[in-house]
């Protein structure tokens, strides 16, 4: 799918650049308005789920903060020992995958 890709890209511009996040918002409303309405409602109801995903998640984390510190000195210790791969390897590991959520 063509706009999974395009996200990708997306993801690693601001990932490698670090752009700030008012420059981020500025950027997706400018998009935004290209669109149809129809795809317009769709973009804005996946940023309305994305957000409250992210409230569900800083909700759990705030309840289980020595679950995550265990967790992040597992990733930690996994990338010293040189287990992991660059998000670049994950995108380009995973971009056929169907098993992957946004992948079809």
């Amino acid at each position: 799918m063509q706009v999974t890709q395009d996200v990708k890209k997306e993801i690693l511009k601001f990932v490698e650049k670090k752009i700030d996040t008012d420059e981020m918002w500025a950027e997706a409303f400018s998009k935004l308005i290209t669109l149809d309405e129809p795809d317009q409602n769709g973009a804005v109801w996946d940023m309305l789920e994305s957000i409250k995903d992210s409230i569900r998640w800083d909700e759990s984390f705030a309840r289980s903060p020595e679950l995550l510190e265990k967790m992040g000195n597992q990733a930690l210790k996994d990338y010293k020992e040189g287990r992991t791969i660059s998000l670049e390897e994950f995108l380009a590991l995973t971009a056929d995958d169907e098993s992957v959520p946004g992948q079809q």
